[in-house]
């Protein structure tokens, strides 16, 4: 699992600026929650973080694109405000 969490922590990397701060928040912050959560397993956890936006900065027309190529159903209210599926498409990228 380190593997994968260099190779995303890489990929958020080349996100723009603010995008890859707010990303590095979001690991501390999720650090920080699971600390207190012995159930939790903290590379998980630190995994789902820097995954979290990983679709966050794809133009509108490859998150259309990417959700139609993964079989995602896109909603009207998707089709016409696309960044609401940069969480799906997100999740089938980590897949």
């Amino acid at each position: 699992m380190r593997a994968q969490i260099e190779a995303l922590k890489a990929a958020i990397g080349r996100l723009p600026r603010g995008l890859a701060e707010h990303v590095e928040r979001v690991v501390a912050e999720a650090d920080r929650l699971a600390a207190g959560l012995k159930e939790l397993d903290r590379e998980q956890v630190e995994l789902a973080a820097w995954g979290h936006d990983i679709a966050r900065a794809l133009s509108r027309r490859e998150l259309l694109a990417r959700a139609r190529g993964f079989g995602l159903e896109v909603s009207p209210v998707e089709e016409e405000a696309p960044i609401l599926l940069h969480g799906p498409v997100g999740a089938e990228i980590l897949r």
